[in-house]
C-alpha cells in the first residue's frame, strides 16, 4: 500500500457532505486505501446527542458500502478516554511503515490545527488536506497554510470545491422534525436511523 487517506470524525451521523470531502481527496490524489475512522470521544465535544459507537460504525460501514478503496475502521472506538488525532496516526504509522499517510480534514479543523495536541507531530506523520467550501474561504485557508508552514513544517494541500454543505447539528435536528432527508444521506443510512430509532425517531 503506498497511499493511504484518512478521514475521522464524530459521523453523527455521517451524510453526504462527509463521503464528498473525502472522496474529492481519494480522486485527486489516487489513493489506494481510504480509512474512515469514527471517534468514541471527541475531545473537542461533549457526548450531548451521540449515537453509539457500533451505531456510528454501522452508518459509516452502510454509507461508504459502494466505494471498494473505502474501509471503516473501529480504531478510536476501542480506545479508552478522548480520541486524539495523534495516537491514530502514531498507530497507523507503526502498522503500515513506508506507507504515505494524508489526513482529510474540514476546514474548520485546518483553522484550528494550531490548537490541537501534539500538532508538531500531527504533520510529520500526515500530510493535512482540506477542502474549502465557502466563498472567501479558500483564501483564508491559504492563509492559515502559510501560517502553519512557517510555525509547525509539515506538508498542507488546501482544495476549493463545491460539495454539500450541511451540518450533523442541523441533520439531527431535521429527522427530529421528520424531514426528507434523502438529498443529505445515502438511502441505506436513513433507513437504519429509521429501523433504530436513532436521534428520537420514531
Amino acid at each position: 500500500m503506498r497511499r493511504m487517506l484518512i478521514f475521522g470524525g464524530t459521523f453523527n451521523p455521517i451524510h453526504r457532505g462527509h463521503l464528498h470531502l473525502y472522496r474529492h481527496f481519494a480522486d485527486a490524489l489516487a489513493v489506494d486505501r481510504v480509512l474512515i475512522i469514527p471517534t468514541k470521544q471527541p475531545p473537542h465535544k461533549q457526548p450531548h446527542e451521540l449515537a453509539s459507537g457500533a451505531d456510528r460504525l454501522e452508518m459509516c460501514r452502510l454509507a461508504a458500502q459502494d466505494d471498494p478503496r473505502a474501509e471503516v475502521s473501529d480504531l478510536e472506538l476501542r480506545r479508552a478516554g478522548p480520541s486524539y488525532t495523534v495516537d491514530t496516526l502514531e498507530e497507523l504509522h507503526a502498522r503500515y511503515p513506508g506507507a504515505e499517510l494524508y489526513l482529510a480534514v474540514g476546514s474548520d479543523m485546518l483553522l484550528t490545527l494550531d490548537k490541537w495536541w501534539r500538532r508538531e507531530r500531527i504533520v510529520q506523520l500526515a500530510v493535512i488536506c482540506a477542502l474549502a467550501r465557502r466563498p472567501g474561504e479558500y483564501e483564508l485557508m491559504q492563509h492559515k497554510k502559510e501560517e502553519l508552514e512557517r510555525r509547525f513544517g509539515g506538508t498542507y494541500r488546501v482544495d476549493q470545491a463545491d460539495i454539500l454543505e450541511i451540518s450533523s447539528t442541523e441533520l439531527r435536528r431535521k429527522i427530529k422534525e421528520h424531514t426528507d432527508l434523502t438529498p443529505w444521506l445515502p438511502p441505506a443510512v436513513i433507513d437504519y436511523i429509521k429501523r433504530n430509532g436513532l436521534y428520537q425517531c420514531r
